[in-house]
């Protein structure tokens, strides 16, 4: 049998790690009882981070159903408006554009120009000739709402730990460009 050449892939992993020190995950053989680190139920799990914490799963996906529903929900485009309306409910808002690239871009500009042809412009600015104008505008404006309400703001980067009740933070991934994946 001759040797078989295989292509190298580039490998996006997702890194596990605790909600509480955010040291990486270690996952056991057999359960054991584990105190979760939030709520104090006790229960058997496989899984802890190297430095012992225990998050149990209602903790661990909290607010699931409260992020489902507003997303749902939701019917507005404008994120000035989304942030203002959830921002009482959620601790993060995730604010991201189009990442319209590769295959899919031509049909998307398609579809966009059958249903929203007065967007046509804008979009041809933006996915077409590379102009930053409206994203840094609406950054500028998004910028703006976390001066004004202490909301913690990032951008293209993830958020660790979990925000002030009432402080949700704003990530703002408008520039896809600028991500640049980060093998560990």
């Amino acid at each position: 049998m001759g040797a078989k050449a295989y292509q190298k892939q580039e490998v996006l992993s997702v890194k596990e790690e605790c909600l509480i020190c955010k040291a990486p995950l270690e996952y056991l053989e057999t359960d054991i009882l584990m105190e979760c680190e939030i709520c104090h139920k006790t229960e058997n799990s496989k899984t802890r981070c190297v430095n012992g914490h225990y998050v149990c799963n209602d903790c661990h996906t909290q607010g699931l159903d409260t992020i489902l529903g507003l997303c749902m929900e939701e019917t507005s485009k404008d994120p000035i408006e989304i942030i203002e309306r959830a921002k009482d409910q959620a601790d993060l808002i995730w604010l991201e554009n189009l990442n319209l690239r590769g295959q899919f871009k031509g049909d998307i500009m398609r579809y966009i120009a059958e249903k929203y042809p007065q967007l046509i412009p804008l979009y041809d600015e933006i996915y077409n000739k590379g102009k930053r104008d409206y994203w840094q505008a609406l950054e500028a404006q998004v910028k703006q709402i976390c001066s004004e309400n202490d909301f913690p703001y990032l951008r293209n980067d993830l958020p660790y730990g979990r925000s002030k009740p009432g402080k949700p933070v704003i990530v703002n991934y408008f520039y896809h460009e600028e991500i640049r994946l980060n093998n560990r």
